[in-house]
């Protein structure tokens, strides 16, 4: 299969060409061979089954990236002002400021939780707020976004996010045409996608995957 890439977006930092897409795509069929323990509902442990599951298999297919789960941020002073859930780094020489950023949110707990997922827990982490910095992925082109639906109702999901994406519009800076649409990185199955966000400096894209959590 054939993956679009993001390799020169906005002259930063620069992903290697296609590297975006090939993680994405990557982590959603780790994923579908992913069962959770029904004692591991919390996000976190969600969580840090993906990432072992990501780190198992990119060792054994030999991918020349790395992932690192919870990675900090810290101020001058020292003391930490985030942790990121999963951070990847692409191939290349390993300079700590260049990866793709996940953050992962529990959707459908029954309750929606669409506004946790847009929230400053979620997405408003990548999104500056006047002169206030992102908390994540500062300087980069990306970030992505992990719904873990926890009932599978993929479609349920899909609609509450859309709807509190638009409702947010504003705070998440969306650009014009920036709502939530499929993206052309993934493989079109009407759920994942992505969303456009105009920044001073230029736009920051925010890749969706939408996870229906299947329980061992």
């Amino acid at each position: 299969m054939q993956i679009s890439g993001n390799g020169q977006e906005r002259g930063w930092g620069l992903f290697p060409y296609g590297w975006t897409g090939e993680v994405l795509q990557f982590v959603i069929e780790v994923w579908d061979d992913l069962r959770i323990p029904k004692a591991a509902r919390l996000e976190p442990r969600i969580t840090k089954l993906l990432t072992g599951a990501i780190v198992e298999r990119y060792e054994r297919e030999g991918r020349d990236w790395f992932c690192v789960p919870e990675a900090p941020d810290w101020n001058d002073e020292g003391k930490e002002v985030s942790r990121t859930d999963i951070r990847l780094y692409p191939p290349g020489p390993k300079r700590r400021n260049v990866s793709l950023i996940m953050e992962g949110k529990r959707l459908n707990t029954p309750a929606s939780n669409a506004a946790a997922y847009v929230g400053v827990g979620g997405m408003m982490c990548f999104i500056p707020q006047g002169t206030v910095p992102a908390k994540y992925a500062v300087g980069l082109p990306c970030g992505a976004m992990l719904g873990y639906v926890m009932d599978g109702n993929l479609a349920r999901a899909h609609v509450v996010v859309c709807k509190a994406i638009k409702a947010k519009r504003s705070l998440l800076l969306l650009s014009a045409d920036g709502e939530y649409q499929t993206s052309q990185l993934l493989q079109a199955d009407g759920w994942h996608g992505e969303t456009r966000h105009r920044f001073p400096d230029g736009q920051f894209t925010i890749y969706h995957l939408l996870l229906a959590v299947r329980w061992n």
